[in-house]
């Protein structure tokens, strides 16, 4: 991502931030059937040596879950708020007209590898750890185990 140097953001705590507040990452890969995205609620955890790890789920019936692979390369872009940026807001414009319009934009690219966990009792603490971030902020939120048993 090209990123001028006076927008650039380092800090990795005001990085995590801005995922926390958008967790819809689009998670992109690229196999032997080319490009493929998704768009999926990541959590962030830590992992060994004290470095980040995303988790989400991917349906079995999206066709990219079967084209991820362990140790498969991946991008998850996270996008916060945006907005287009007119030429005539800046003084400069009356004064030289050297002026071009832009966009103004949070994002944050995460890059790593594929790390696929097979297993009932991982995908139902997953999908329930998803549901609770999303929930937990609702005056009467919503719990996996509302659903009925064999539903789940």
């Amino acid at each position: 991502m090209y990123l001028p140097e006076n927008f650039e953001e380092l800090r990795p705590e005001v990085l995590w931030d801005l995922v926390a507040r958008h967790p819809l990452g689009l998670i992109i890969t690229a196999g032997p059937e080319g490009p493929m995205a998704s768009p999926l609620p990541f959590l962030r955890g830590e992992g060994e040596a004290d470095r980040a790890v995303l988790t989400a789920h991917m349906a079995r019936a999206n066709p990219h879950a079967a084209a991820l692979t362990e140790g498969l390369d991946a991008l998850v872009i996270f996008q916060g708020a945006e907005t287009y940026v007119s030429p005539g807001w800046y003084p400069s414009k009356a004064e030289t007209g050297r002026v071009v319009p832009t966009w103004n934009y949070e994002m944050v690219q995460v890059r790593g590898r594929i790390g696929l966990k097979p297993g009932a009792d991982w995908l139902a603490a997953q999908v329930d750890a998803l549901t609770r971030a999303q929930e937990d902020r609702r005056p009467r939120p919503w719990a996996v185990s509302d659903a009925p048993p064999a539903f789940i």
